[in-house]
């Protein structure tokens, strides 16, 4: 990592460029992402994170594990600037509650629970998610030519589709 100072009008602002595919720093305000650290326990104790997952435009997701239950899950922290307002929590609990029979569900990620945190940054809606396997793109880099063997790649749309159909079945779609 290294520092890049910016001069602007009145003011000297320092900038952090660093390698490491990580959400942006100056996302960490009121309103943004929560602050979070290995060890740090969420809902009285229940979860405790184990590590970072990943990230993106509306949070970060945690490895985390359920003391309770004495299972690992996905641990979804929305910054706090849409988490009043998440529509997300109410499409998964729907796909979640939506029918066992469709060969689709078992491709939708369940909803396990989801809670409120305030932090320092305002209320956090935090969602519980199963805990999913590698990545499409993760198994096909792993590859020698980058590519899914058919078989993969042939299921990996099927299941694709049957999920997607299970999504129209409980009247949702994505669009804006």
């Amino acid at each position: 990592m290294r520092m890049i100072s910016v001069s602007r009008p009145h003011a000297r602002v320092a900038e952090f460029d660093c390698e490491v595919d990580a959400e942006p720093l100056e996302r960490y305000r009121r309103g943004g992402y929560h602050p979070t650290h290995i060890g740090d326990t969420f809902k009285d104790g229940r979860y405790r994170i184990i590590d970072k997952l990943g990230w993106g435009g509306y949070g970060t997701v945690w490895l985390a594990r359920d003391k309770l239950l004495d299972r690992y899950a996905a641990l979804k922290l929305l910054v706090s600037e849409v988490s009043h307002n998440d529509h997300e929590t109410q499409i998964l609990e729907r796909l979640s509650q939506g029918l066992t029979s469709h060969p689709g569900k078992k491709h939708i990620v369940q909803l396990l629970d989801n809670f409120k945190h305030k932090g320092p940054n305002g209320v956090h809606e935090c969602l519980v998610l199963e805990l999913l396997g590698p990545s499409v793109i993760y198994e096909a880099e792993r590859r020698k030519d980058n590519r899914l063997s058919a078989e993969v790649a042939w299921e990996a749309c099927k299941q694709t589709a049957q999920a997607l159909e299970y999504v129209h079945a409980n009247n949702i779609a994505h669009g804006g």
